[in-house]
């Protein structure tokens, strides 16, 4: 009975799809490569606890003066309100999470598609050389365009409720003063909502 090695010494073909074979194997098991999925996932963690620290430290800074000038500080107001950034720091910092494992995730999902891809070319018959280069030009590719989708995206949401909230105060604010200027001119309350229109 033959033995594995005169097998591949009596066909070429065998011997070079297991080069190949080994080459993507090495290519894609490079210990450089190990840690790319990683890294990956703590680069958005990275920036976005960075963007998040400044869009808290703007949200605190407004919201002071807000409570401030409507002098709620000290009061329920400013309780409510810092439950309310503390809720959408929170939820962004799960997000973020979220997204730091998607990241890591579609990085080890493309290589292994990647691998995949090329092994099958190999079964085909196909010649890898050049391909092991391009798949992981295509990974490294496909790897910047998922961290450039994911990169700020929890920041970006919590932005926009500190946002919300902001102008959330201001409108009350205006409100307040609109009832205020109403009840000075003897106006019935009916026209707080024209007075408030008018800023």
């Amino acid at each position: 009975m033959a033995t594995a090695e005169q097998l591949r010494a009596s066909n070429p073909t065998l011997s070079g799809y297991e080069a190949l074979r080994a080459r993507i194997a090495a290519a894609f098991g490079d210990p450089a490569r190990s840690g790319l999925a990683t890294q990956a996932g703590q680069g958005i963690r990275d920036y976005n606890l960075m963007q998040l620290a400044d869009e808290r430290a703007k949200a605190d800074r407004e919201a002071g003066f807000q409570l401030a000038r409507t002098g709620n500080v000290g009061g329920s107001v400013d309780i409510d309100s810092l439950r309310e950034r503390d809720r959408i720091t929170e939820d962004a910092l799960r997000s973020t999470e979220a997204d730091a494992l998607s990241a890591s995730n579609a990085y080890r999902a493309n290589d292994a598609n990647a691998q995949a891809q090329l092994h099958g070319q190999v079964n085909s018959g196909l010649g890898t050389g050049d391909a092991i280069n391009s798949a992981l030009r295509g990974v490294q590719y496909q790897g910047e365009q998922n961290l450039d989708a994911l990169r700020g995206k929890a920041v970006g949401d919590a932005a926009t409720q500190f946002a919300t909230m902001a102008q959330a105060y201001g409108i009350g604010d205006a409100r307040k003063r609109a009832s205020a200027a109403a009840s000075k001119l003897g106006l019935p309350s009916s026209y707080y909502g024209t007075l408030y229109q008018g800023g």
